[in-house]
């Protein structure tokens, strides 16, 4: 929208909810009396109005200031919660400059930056560049060059061609990378002019001298490149796979419909290798695992890693390296399965990003795959790969996200389920993730940094999963009087408190008797991201809170679920037909509270009851699912009764669970004494 009419600021809107960085300026129109964002043109000047999407946002409240098309912007930058200065005129302007070395911003460069930004002061902006590049470099001197080429010296370039030639599309296409003492630009018209070339390298040079403090001139000059635009990785070869150890070759060695068909497969040890390593047309992968990642291995290549070890270590590889962890399966054509579709999504992975010249997320990432079903299989998918990375101690939001072709990148809006959890990632589409996705029933896949999460990404965490619940009508509460990982959470049906941080549990004495706790009254819960039925039951023996997952809370609608929602949800996700401790206790949990109501069938609720009163639950005597199905937004679970020593076909007996939102039911109990 953009029209003539007055508009009156409403107040700010703090886009990342951590109280430090610029805010949202809202407007409210004095005709239709709706919010609205302002339009901000070249010169600083408001071009127009349009409406603000985001549901009821939290306004912080700002002086009276009115404003219209043509006059100058209004900015606000916080500096704290509650500490807010407004740009909205001179003396706005001079304070906000005045605070550019407030100690606030101390240790944080990269906000500090944004501030410089908009002070339009470029050597404040360069100075804070130099610490934010020298704090990524302790940890990653890759990722410190990455961001400084493609986050500040491509951003340079683009910004002085374009104030040279006014061609805002060709500036929009440069791309300039620093390899030693050469200037790599990549982007430009291989049609184009000298004198196009030449305006190209005095940006460069322009940018360069201003970058002095970060990357200083070479003693002889700086030469610039033009390398060739990536070659279309669909011809006779695509890649080239050295297989650096046995568990490699076995892998390859399945047969199975996983396929790249351009993939030309050596050990590392062959003649014919050696002549690969010398084409550097053909990119090559070094497939290795723990004994032979400390093999030596070609220069430039991509090492793919099968396992996630323990300890983290850096090697000497200069191409990257992704990171394939099992599946839990142990050893086996299915284990080898399982890992040859991770290594092929990892290869096509990389063919894709360099194809379409993305840079990589980081020098080391973990791929990790999910799928979802049903209705919300996207959804699902997404909040499962966000459980996964948040199990391995990583930030799910710092990642190459991998999404099919024909997709969305956000299919409903910016409260989607992929801008709440992986705000900040980007995406990857390609052919060969495509095929492979689609032939390993993968739904959404991502490149995550293999990089520790820090303190400050748990603050992000919690931010995250309000959001999360307040998208399905939650309403959410992290008021001052609770502790910093704590939230209250009301619903239609339900209120409760929701924990981020797990925390440290007693070690449980092995227990034969699933807990007895009435799962409808539960009013706590933790967010641990690795919830499993042993988990879930070695809580409840100590506290009155169960267990989540992120993916749990993607469909628990605000205005129907209760704590047995949740319950329903992890026994619908349970293996059928395996036998298991935990699982057995877990069902046995399930069923002591369909017990308290009693049912229909007396002589067959004395007997189940009999049952599990005795000691042995989930070892001597064996509870396992049948099926599970949802209906109507209620489980019905057939439950098998077994010994030890039986077999899934012989069971003693059987029974039916139905799960609903406010209590339990069981059935059809057919037991020894029952009847």
């Amino acid at each position: 929208m953009s029209d003539d009419a007055i508009h009156e600021l409403l107040g700010f809107v703090d886009p990342s909810g951590l109280g430090m960085g610029f805010l949202v300026p809202i407007f409210r129109s004095l005709t239709t009396n709706a919010p609205d964002v302002q339009l901000i043109d070249a010169e600083g000047l408001i071009a127009g109005f349009e409406p603000y999407e985001a549901p009821e946002p939290s306004i912080i409240q700002g002086p009276s200031i009115s404003r219209t098309i043509g006059d100058p912007a209004v900015a606000a930058f916080s500096f704290s919660t509650g500490d807010v200065v407004v740009d909205a005129d001179q003396a706005g302007r001079d304070l906000l400059a005045s605070r550019f070395d407030d100690p606030k911003l101390a240790g944080r460069p990269t906000v500090a930056m944004e501030l410089a930004t908009h002070l339009r002061r470029p050597d404040l902006r360069i100075g804070k560049a130099r610490e934010a590049h020298d704090r990524m470099a302790r940890t990653s001197r890759k990722v410190a060059d990455d961001w400084r080429d493609l986050g500040i010296l491509t951003t340079e370039v683009r910004r002085a061609f374009s104030a040279a030639t006014g061609d805002d599309a060709a500036a929009a296409d440069l791309v300039v990378r620093i390899r030693m003492d050469v200037v790599e630009i990549l982007g430009l018209d291989p049609g184009a002019s000298g004198s196009r070339r030449a305006s190209v390298i005095t940006a460069c040079e322009q940018a360069l001298d201003l970058l002095a403090p970060i990357v200083p001139r070479p003693a002889a000059g700086w030469r610039f490149g033009w390398p060739p635009p990536p070659r279309r990785l669909r011809g006779d070869v695509d890649a080239d796979v050295l297989l650096a150890s046995e568990r490699a070759k076995r892998i390859f060695a399945r047969d199975a419909p996983l396929a790249i068909p351009s993939l030309r497969l050596f050990d590392l040890d062959h003649p014919a290798a050696t002549d690969r390593r010398q084409d550097p047309s053909v990119p090559t992968f070094v497939v290795r695992d723990t004994v032979s990642r400390r093999s030596p291995i070609p220069p430039g290549s991509h090492a793919i890693d099968l396992g996630v070890p323990k300890r983290r270590s850096r090697d000497a590889v200069t191409g990257g390296v992704t990171l394939v962890p099992t599946n839990g399966m142990g050893s086996g054509k299915s284990a080898d399965r399982h890992q040859l579709a991770g290594v092929r999504l990892a290869i096509a992975a990389e063919l894709d990003r360099r194809r379409a010249d993305i840079s990589p997320t980081a020098d080391r990432t973990l791929i990790l795959r999910a799928r979802g079903n049903g209705p919300l299989a996207t959804d699902q998918a997404l909040a499962t790969l966000y459980d996964k990375a948040w199990a391995f101690g990583l930030a799910p939001w710092r990642s190459l996200l991998i999404a099919p072709t024909g997709g969305s990148d956000d299919d409903d809006g910016p409260r989607g389920v992929a801008e709440v959890l992986f705000a900040g990632s980007r995406r990857l589409k390609g052919e060969l993730c495509d095929d492979l996705l689609a032939a390993s029933n993968g739904t959404l896949a991502i490149l995550v940094d293999d990089e520790p999460r820090e303190p400050a990404d748990e603050e992000r965490n919690r931010i995250a999963l309000a959001f999360l619940l307040e998208r399905q009508g939650w309403v959410v509460d992290r008021g001052p009087d609770l502790p910093p990982d704590v939230m209250t959470v009301r619903g239609g049906h339900w209120t409760f408190e929701l924990r981020t941080t797990p925390g440290s549990s007693a070690d449980e004495t092995e227990s034969t008797y699933p807990p007895d706790v009435e799962l409808g009254e539960l009013r706590r819960l933790v967010v641990t991201s690795n919830a499993t039925a042993a988990s879930i039951l070695k809580r409840l023996r100590q506290e009155p809170t169960l267990e989540v997952n992120v993916r749990d809370l993607v469909a628990l609608r605000a205005d129907e679920a209760t704590p047995l929602t949740l319950v329903a949800a992890h026994l619908s996700r349970m293996v059928t037909a395996l036998k298991s401790r935990s699982r057995g206790q877990y069902l046995g949990m399930v069923t002591r509270e369909a017990l308290r109501s009693g049912g229909e069938d007396a002589f067959g609720t004395r007997a189940l009851a009999d049952l599990l009163g005795r000691p042995g639950i989930g070892s001597d005597v064996q509870l396992s699912l049948r099926s599970a199905t949802m209906k109507g937004g209620a489980l019905f679970a057939e439950v098998r009764v077994s010994r030890d020593d039986s077999s899934q076909d012989d069971p003693i007996g059987s029974y039916r669970l139905i799960v609903e939102p406010k209590a339990v039911h069981v059935t059809g109990i057919a037991l020894p004494g029952a009847s």
